[in-house]
């Protein structure tokens, strides 16, 4: 985790006037000193690095493009849609692994695919995914509600400390068992290369702090709620259970970020992410502007 005492101005910030003037617009506007919107995404980017999240959801600097040419994002896309329909029939108890298979099929679009040998290529993986998939469902414990693809906005604006947050986000699934305990489950289809996090890393994710407040916004009476990511790849789940002190600790590092963010003061963190960060590639990150002129290439 970040120094939370760190209020050092970042040198050659070329866009410093224009965050106090979105600032005071913010403070004049709506009379407090930050109203934001955040989806589970944003959190999670807010948390990545503080100033790629302001250049891209607040003084909208960079502007992520309209479409994008990402063959295993669509793959998930047509993973989750498949896994909805599947879910909204009944699952296991109705459905047989060729039916899971045949929901892929219909659901299945191709379009983020180069060519047609690479659109076979991800099917066949994604047909593989749910093969496997399917066999480790028939043993899923029976719940009293579920509910997939639901989408969720705060009806009204979240405090945090003087911030006003308005909350969004969509669930892959949500399961509600009778001992009063909800689950909420997020799809993971990511590469073969990408990482199992650690329990510590994942329990202090903003994203699942964002779905845990809607979560329980939707479910308000449930006793407990907890926040899991189901990897289909490894057919492995991490779950963070969100306990009095894990919220406080989420709520805190957030405070923190969003006093930085009106203050000016956001933070550039390097890391993995930024070999593809759209706010580096702009040439608006000052820490890589400098360090690309004197080696001419990112080592990441």
């Amino acid at each position: 985790m970040r120094n939370k005492t760190s209020k050092d101005k970042l040198p050659g910030l070329k866009s410093e006037l224009k965050q106090n003037s979105f600032i005071l617009f913010m403070r004049k506007e709506f009379n407090t000193s930050m109203w934001i919107k955040l989806t589970p995404n944003m959190a999670g980017a807010l948390q990545t690095c503080p100033f790629s999240f302001q250049e891209k959801y607040l003084t909208k600097a960079v502007r992520e493009p309209a479409f994008g040419y990402n063959p295993a994002s669509r793959m998930g896309q047509n993973v989750h849609a498949a896994l909805d329909i599947f879910y909204k029939r009944g699952g296991s108890f109705n459905l047989s692994e060729m039916d899971l298979l045949d929901l892929l099929n219909q659901k299945w679009d191709s379009d983020g695919f180069f060519s047609i040998e690479e659109e076979l290529t991800y099917k066949q993986e994604a047909s593989r995914l749910l093969r496997n998939y399917y066999a480790h469902s028939i043993h899923e414990p029976s719940c009293q509600l579920r509910t997939t693809e639901t989408f969720h906005t705060t009806a009204t604006a979240v405090t945090l400390g003087q911030h006003k947050l308005n909350l969004s986000g969509r669930f892959d699934r949500l399961d509600l068992y009778g001992d009063g305990t909800l689950e909420v489950i997020d799809y993971k289809t990511g590469t073969a290369g990408a990482g199992f996090p650690g329990q510590e890393e994942f329990a202090g994710r903003l994203s699942n702090l964002i779905y845990f407040r809607l979560a329980k916004d939707l479910f308000p009476d449930v006793r407990e709620i907890t926040v899991s990511h189901y990897y289909l790849r490894s057919q492995r789940k991490i779950s963070v259970r969100y306990t009095s002190e894990v919220i406080e600790a989420a709520r805190t590092e957030l405070e923190i970020l969003l006093d930085e963010l009106e203050v000016g003061v956001a933070p550039t963190l390097v890391n993995h992410n930024c070999a593809w960060c759209l706010v580096r590639k702009a040439g608006r990150c000052h820490q890589f502007t400098q360090r690309e002129a004197e080696t001419e290439e990112i080592l990441f």
